[in-house]
C-alpha cells in the first residue's frame, strides 16, 4: 500500500479496523483522473476491491493540529 504514496493525489493513508482495512484520502483533478488512479490501485497485490465516496462540499478543513484538548469538560451521563 505504501507504493501509493508516490502519487501526489494521495494526501493521507490510514490503517483502520472494521470492514475496510485501509482508507485513502485522494484529491484528483477530475473523475477521469480518479478512475485512472483506481485502475492502478486495483492491480496492486492484495487489493480485492475499492469503494469511493466523493466529497461535494467542504465546510471545515484544518491543517494538522499542533495542540490537543487535554482537559475535556465533564459530560453528564443520562439517568439510569
Amino acid at each position: 500500500m505504501l507504493r501509493l504514496e508516490r502519487f501526489p493525489e494521495v494526501e493521507e493513508i490510514h490503517s483502520v479496523a472494521g470492514d475496510t482495512s485501509v482508507i485513502l484520502e485522494v484529491r484528483s483533478a477530475d473523475t477521469h483522473a480518479l478512475e485512472q488512479f483506481l485502475a492502478w490501485v486495483h492491480v496492486l497485490p492484495g487489493v480485492r476491491g475499492t469503494r469511493s465516496q466523493v466529497v461535494q462540499s467542504t465546510f471545515v478543513e484544518r491543517a494538522v493540529q499542533a495542540q490537543v484538548t487535554r482537559d475535556w469538560p465533564a459530560v453528564p451521563l443520562p439517568p439510569d
